[in-house]
């Protein structure tokens, strides 16, 4: 679990299995109490898919950690550390999935990664991207997904 206060801190709790909780380290443990998470900039934004979360800052920035088996981190290569650049300037919106997000840019245009098994990417092929595909909608201003569900918009 993660939390954001006000103050754009980041606290988490849970497993750590796959370094989700941004804590940059892969201590296989559980944590019962809130421990903070380090990062460089305000945030204000948070999201968690299955073994991962993305954090946002104010200038449109954001920044994945956890585990990376489909490339649902974003950061071009499967597997994860603490939390790494992904999308760097003026994304509005992030929603994670199961194993796989979307995102908007400042344009309104919609981009997709991760696993890809039943095209939930709303890209043609069924194969996982590792990095931010365009999906080639425009003028998308909310995007809404299950945990296991299909490509939403």
């Amino acid at each position: 679990s993660l939390l954001l206060t006000d103050e754009g801190m980041v606290w988490g709790c849970g497993s750590n299995y796959y370094g989700q909780l941004g804590l940059g380290n892969h201590i296989q443990k559980s944590y019962d109490k809130l421990v903070q998470v380090q990062l460089d900039a305000k945030i204000n934004f948070i999201g968690c898919g299955y073994e991962f979360s993305f954090f946002g800052d104010e200038d449109g920035n954001f920044y994945a950690c956890g585990m990376n088996a489909s490339g649902q981190l974003g950061i071009g290569k499967f597997w994860g550390g603490p939390p790494a650049p992904v999308l760097q300037g003026k994304h509005k919106v992030l929603s994670c999935g199961y194993g796989h997000c979307l995102c908007i840019d400042e344009n309104n245009e919609l981009h997709s990664f991760g696993k890809n098994y039943s095209s939930e990417l709303g890209v043609v092929y069924c194969q996982n991207r590792s990095t931010p595909t365009s999906t080639e909608l425009n003028n998308v201003f909310l995007i809404s997904q299950g945990p296991l569900s299909e490509f939403s918009i």
